[in-house]
């Protein structure tokens, strides 16, 4: 089995960006000394730790505090040790605990798809998305460059900074190079089933198409318009034959939508949630890649001072709000959920928390932002439950190791 992906970095003392072209290829380059004159190699970062070295929470995340802990948690440096406690009582069994199906599987595949697929008494998460297993090693590559670089700036006890170079590559990578993959968005209105919810089953809560309407994140030009709007339709099942018709295929005209005559009409379902169908306008093609600097710049800014003598901001807060942030702004075509989430668990992972797993991964933009930090924070003690669980039971369904993509 190889190692993870060995990820370009230019330096780590200094905390230079990662090269996109070195990411993108997977080049197995070193980095420049850290402070100790030491060459690192960055897809052996985290097992050049020592257990002890794992087990002590880092200088730089006793400085931080969060407001987004669940109560079984008393703060970060207790979810550190406690994450790499149980880390280490697994690895003393012979198992590699962040490659166990059940921790790994939800950060790229839907919840309740992957719930669905261990009700079958089936944990391969390789064989959940077609064509498979190539979606899952493309996602898992990815994951491996994203992973090994996070581990590198937890241990050198800097964040490496990231732009939109850096989302583009990560993309590309996960995208396994399909076409458009790293290019942005040239639609602002959906031409894809991507934002569509016109179907009764697919549709929205009334409560979370006010959210969505209502973000934080306020558009650059055009500012005091929503980042993100809502076209309210009627339901499926309403519409004509040939209005089936011309909305049908992998691109839909949404010119031949019937829409609702009043935007605030909605029906109620059998547990007497008022909702909506319809399909969401994401930000003009305009804003993505000036919303996408903004967005990395204030996580870069935040980031870089959790190492000095006075840390700005909430290391789930920041996760949280760069990821749902992403969301809204949805530059790709495709991809973008997972991509976000690469950005959250980069975020976290770099100073040594656990990537969470969330109860629902498509409720990011639905709630409002400190909501959804407090469901990322739930979401990291999931992920240490999870170990421990399997850490007392290694043959339980989940708990099975998942092989690299690299693996014979």
């Amino acid at each position: 089995m190889r190692t993870l992906n060995r990820i370009a970095i230019a330096c780590i003392s200094a905390c230079c960006a990662v090269p996109a072209a070195a990411y993108a290829q997977g080049e197995g380059l070193s980095c420049a000394p850290s402070d100790s004159g030491q060459v690192v190699n960055l897809g052996l970062a985290h097992d050049a730790m020592s257990a002890a070295d794992r087990l002590r929470c880092p200088q730089e995340l006793r400085k931080l505090k969060s407001d987004f802990l669940p109560a079984e948690l008393s703060g970060l440096c207790e979810t550190y040790t406690r994450y790499h406690a149980a880390l280490a009582a697994l690895q003393k069994k012979g198992i590699d605990g962040t490659r166990i199906a059940n921790v790994v599987a939800p950060r790229f595949v839907d919840t309740p798809d992957w719930q669905a697929y261990l009700n079958q008494g089936k944990s391969d998460p390789q064989q959940v998305y077609d064509p498979a297993p190539q979606t899952w090693n493309s996602w898992d590559s990815a994951r491996a460059g994203v992973d090994a670089q996070a581990a590198l700036n937890a241990k050198s006890g800097h964040v490496a900074p990231i732009d939109t170079d850096w989302i583009r590559a990560v993309h590309v990578k996960d995208m396994n190079n399909l076409p458009r993959a790293g290019d942005f968005r040239t639609w602002s209105s959906p031409l894809s089933m991507d934002g569509f919810a016109v179907t009764r089953a697919s549709s929205l809560p009334y409560s979370q198409i006010q959210q969505i309407t209502h973000m934080e994140y306020p558009r650059i030009f055009q500012y005091g318009q929503p980042l993100v709007s809502w076209v309210p339709t009627q339901c499926f099942d309403q519409w004509s034959a040939s209005e089936k018709r011309k909305a049908s295929g992998a691109r839909i005209d949404v010119a031949a939508i019937p829409r609702l005559a009043d935007p605030t009409q909605a029906f109620t379902d059998q547990n007497g949630v008022a909702r909506q169908c319809g399909y969401v306008v994401y930000p003009p093609t305009a804003e993505v890649s000036v919303q996408l600097q903004r967005n990395t710049e204030q996580l870069d800014q935040m980031t870089a001072s959790w190492s000095t003598d006075h840390p700005d901001g909430d290391p789930i807060l920041a996760a949280a709000r760069a990821q749902r942030w992403f969301v809204a702004v949805h530059p790709f075509e495709k991809g973008n959920g997972r991509t976000s989430r690469f950005l959250m668990d980069y975020t976290l992972e770099s100073v040594g928390l656990p990537a969470p797993i969330l109860a629902e991964q498509n409720d990011d933009v639905g709630v409002p932002e400190k909501a959804w930090a407090k469901e990322v924070g739930q979401g990291m003690l999931r992920t240490i439950q999870t170990l421990e669980a399997c850490e007392k039971n290694p043959a339980a369904l989940g708990c099975q190791v998942v092989p690299s993509p690299t693996s014979p």
